[in-house]
């Protein structure tokens, strides 16, 4: 895919998304229900994951947004995620949709991811990928602001790193480039709710540039959408 096509099908992704907000049998993915207690409180679940953790600034931006939302909607969605959590997804990794035994998914895709990090990333130590906000996106298990690279330079560097990793661990799915904010419930949602949703989402305006050095890319672990333990990044080749 080129770089343009990316672009517009990144942003069509976002516009579907809110017209899906109000189709008739839209529901949250039911794959909350292993993330998110109805009372709004993330519960144990497991995985591995490649990313890049924001830097203080760049949260600081993230939170001002965050709040904006839960001063909104906040009783529809479950708490806030941390701040030192915001991060963008390179490449998604172990998890229990995915893997039936995930301490033994875990344990051989982070030998391979390793081996990819010494192997085919170490030169990308200097580098730093730049990203344009779209605007605030609605998945259907959660709520973030989705981005784009800013330029072809960009992108291609960030396809660079998703499609080593996709090579091991195959996704068959278009990465979005986004910064969860918080996530939905495990409950009903009404036309009501929803309505209020797509309001929200559509009113809160913002244009913000973010940058992820690529000495940050990481591979983590989590044992919820709020808690991540560090496993291995560009920097350990060092």
């Amino acid at each position: 895919m080129y770089y343009k096509e990316y672009i517009k099908l990144l942003k069509d992704i976002n516009a579907n998304s809110k017209k899906n907000l109000l189709n008739g049998d839209w529901e949250n993915n039911e794959g909350i229900y292993k993330k998110v207690d109805k009372n709004g409180y993330y519960i144990p679940f497991s995985g591995n994951t490649v990313l890049i953790f924001l830097n203080y600034e760049e949260r600081n931006k993230l939170q001002e947004i965050q709040k904006k939302l839960y001063s909104k909607i906040g009783y529809l969605l479950a708490e806030p995620l941390k701040p030192e959590t915001f991060h963008i997804t390179i490449h998604d990794l172990c998890n229990p949709f995915n893997s039936e035994d995930i301490n033994l998914c875990m344990k051989e895709t982070e030998e391979k991811i390793k081996n990819i990090f010494i192997n085919d990333f170490t030169h990308l130590k200097p580098i730093s990928i730049c990203f344009n906000s779209i605007g605030l996106f609605h998945g259907n298990s959660a709520i973030g602001v989705e981005f784009m690279p800013s330029s072809k330079k960009d992108f291609t560097y960030l396809m660079y790193i998703y499609n080593k990793i996709d090579s091991l661990f195959p996704l068959n799915a278009t990465l979005i480039p986004h910064v969860t904010l918080g996530y939905y419930k495990p409950i009903y949602y009404s036309k009501e709710d929803r309505k209020k949703i797509l309001e929200t989402i559509s009113n809160i305006k913002f244009d913000i540039n973010i940058k992820l050095d690529l000495s940050k890319l990481t591979l983590q672990k989590f044992n919820n959408m709020n808690e991540y333990l560090e496993i291995y990044t560009i920097i350990s080749n060092i």
